[in-house]
C-alpha cells in the first residue's frame, strides 16, 4: 500500500484499499494488521460463514481474493497475484 500511496499515486486522488478479513479471532486480526502495517483507511472484519452478502455478490470462493475497482465502481481486475498487482496498477497510470 505505502509503495503506491506514497510514490506512484501520490498525486492521484481516490486511491484506497478496502480490506476485508474473514478471521474468526478479532485479536489475531488486529495483531496481523499492526504487525504488517496495514494502515489503509478501510479495514473490516467479516467473520461470518461463507454465506455472507459480500461473498455472494462478489462470488468469493477462496481467500485471498482481490479486486481492482475503478472510480465508477467497475471491477477492472480480479485475483491478481504476486507482482501482477503492481504491474497492473503501473499500467493503469499510463
Amino acid at each position: 500500500y505505502a509503495n503506491f500511496k506514497d510514490t506512484l499515486f501520490k498525486t492521484c486522488k481516490g486511491f484506497e484499499i478496502y480490506g476485508v478479513s474473514r478471521d474468526s479471532n478479532k485479536n489475531a486480526w488486529l495483531n496481523c494488521m499492526k504487525q504488517n502495517n496495514y494502515n489503509w483507511k478501510c479495514n473490516v472484519l467479516d467473520s461470518g460463514d461463507w454465506n455472507t452478502t459480500a461473498s455472494y455478490l462478489y462470488n468469493i470462493q477462496f481467500l485471498p481474493t482481490n479486486f481492482l475497482i475503478d472510480n465508477n465502481g467497475v471491477i477492472i481486475a480480479k485475483n491478481l497475484r504476486d507482482t501482477m498487482v503492481a504491474k497492473t496498477l503501473i499500467s493503469l497510470l499510463k
